[in-house]
């Protein structure tokens, strides 16, 4: 069996899985409460399915794909960035001692980093001659690093938040954790590998693609566990971290508005 059956075997399984986990999805309870993970399972299926029968009709080396493939790569991105806020809801909304916009705090570091991705996408060079699917490219690969360390930071503290492993939250997480980590380290293997190794090592984000669907499944197939108080003595210390990242926050600003403010009391001397 060649390398590009086992690709189109692996494929064909995930947009089961896909449509599998869409459906789960899609039940009003469980479309209610994460919207946004519902609309990227649903999209999932949507692109894997045009993606399919362009492949077949056209080739995957016609005009169509191209752009179907980079539009859908663009979509995703972003509904990944809105799967991470909806998580981040999840787990701080309830504890309501919390700062107010406790959890919206993360969020904002996450799309600094996303939109500073963007602007290095825009002007870096690239071995790839398209402008567009470079930024879109750089913009992708920083989000999956931006996800992978959001949702490994819920997989790895989300007892302290009362949020046990048998969690839905705690199951979305994981799933785009495994998937993200995979998707790096398949990326920056091929970026030193020989052509003719990339379809090979690229099997391996698909099959990590298959996992997080099968995990995210058995989630939401299984009854989850009920949500436990934190104790006051994690609640301080969440509070205390904040406070620490606006102070720090604020001296940088201030710093650099001396900084601007000499500068331009130099020029104004000379």
């Amino acid at each position: 069996m060649t390398v590009s059956q086992i690709t189109n075997i692996v494929w064909i399984i995930a947009v089961v899985g896909e449509v599998w986990a869409a459906l789960l999805l899609l039940r009003p309870s469980n479309r209610s409460r994460f919207p946004l993970f519902s609309g990227f399972l649903v999209f999932s299926c949507v692109r894997s399915g045009a993606l399919i029968a362009t492949s077949l009709t056209l080739g995957t080396r016609s005009d169509a794909y191209y752009y179907l493939y980079w539009t859908g790569t663009a979509l995703g991105t972003m509904l990944m960035a809105g799967v991470i806020y909806e998580v981040f809801t999840d787990l701080f909304m309830p504890l309501w001692t919390l700062p107010k916009h406790a959890g919206t705090v993360f969020i904002y570091v996450l799309a600094a980093i996303v939109s500073l991705s963007a602007a290095v996408g825009l002007w870096m060079p690239s071995t790839n001659p398209h402008a567009i699917s470079n930024l879109i490219l750089t913009m992708d690969r920083s989000t999956t690093f931006a996800t992978a360390v959001a949702f490994a930071f819920v997989v790895l503290f989300a007892r302290y938040f009362g949020v046990p492993w048998r969690r839905q939250t705690f199951g979305i997480a994981a799933g785009f954790m495994f998937m993200n980590s995979v998707d790096l380290t398949v990326s920056a293997v091929i970026a030193v590998s020989r052509p003719e190794w990339v379809p090979t090592i690229y099997v391996l984000s698909q099959v990590a693609f298959l996992i997080a669907e099968v995990v995210w499944i058995g989630y939401f197939l299984r009854q989850e566990a009920e949500r436990t108080e934190p104790s006051d003595k994690v609640l301080a210390a969440i509070r205390q971290v904040q406070d620490d990242a606006r102070s720090a926050v604020g001296y940088m600003l201030t710093a650099v508005h001396r900084m601007a403010y000499a500068e331009s009391s130099e020029h104004q001397g000379d």
